[in-house]
Parts: structure tokens; C-alpha cells; sequence
């Protein structure tokens, strides 16, 4: 599962080639736990062109670590979780499902090479 220890304590590039021509990046950056940017879930959704539903439905099937709360018991995000949110979007729209995104980031956090 992605946890946000994950997300802080790696400095990954991620790529995956869906089809022969078509390549895609994912860059997360080690230390982003302590990143000043800070977004809520309407940002984040509004970043990545999704309702605010699918990214708790993302956090809720472990493909985004859980959201820091805020004293108000908001939900609060950092660029990696933008970042997350987007790749996932991009592999869901080429056809892959979640489970197999699932495992995909799962074998990155854990150190291996997909």
C-alpha cells in the first residue's frame, strides 16, 4: 500500500511505456511531507480534472496515502499527491485499471522496478 512514508522517503522516477510511442513520467520528489504546498481536496480534483469523490475513492483504495487533517478536519495534500492523482488519470484513461496501478506503485515504493 502507498503510504506517506513512502512518498517522503523515496525519490522516484517512475516510467512506463502503455504503448510503444506513448511514455509517461511519474516524479515524485523525497521530502515533499514538508512541502509549504499544501492543497485541499477541491485543488487537488480541480488540478486534475476529477471530482473531489474520486480522489477520497483513490485514498480509500490505497493508491493515494491517507490525507493529513487539518485542525478544522479537512483534508490537506502536497505536490506528490497532484502528481499521483494525474498519473493515475492517465493510466485509467489508456485502459488500465486500478489493481494493476495498484501494484505498479506498490513495487516502486517497495524498491523494485516494474
Amino acid at each position: 500500500m502507498v503510504t506517506a512514508e513512502s512518498l517522503t522517503s523515496w525519490d522516484c522516477v517512475l516510467n512506463f511505456n502503455f504503448v510503444q510511442e506513448i511514455g509517461y513520467t511519474l516524479k515524485l520528489v523525497k521530502g515533499q511531507g514538508e512541502s509549504t504546498n499544501m492543497f485541499t481536496i477541491s485543488e487537488v480534483a480541480q488540478r486534475a480534472g476529477i471530482r473531489s469523490s474520486a480522489v477520497r475513492y483513490y485514498e480509500r483504495q490505497g493508491i493515494l496515502p491517507p490525507a493529513v487533517r487539518r485542525q478544522n478536519g479537512y483534508r490537506s495534500y502536497n505536490d506528490n499527491s497532484i502528481k499521483l492523482v494525474l498519473f493515475t488519470t492517465r493510466a485509467r484513461s489508456l485502459g488500465i485499471t486500478l489493481k494493476e496501478i495498484k501494484f505498479l506503485l506498490n513495487l516502486i515504493f517497495a524498491g523494485q522496478k516494474p
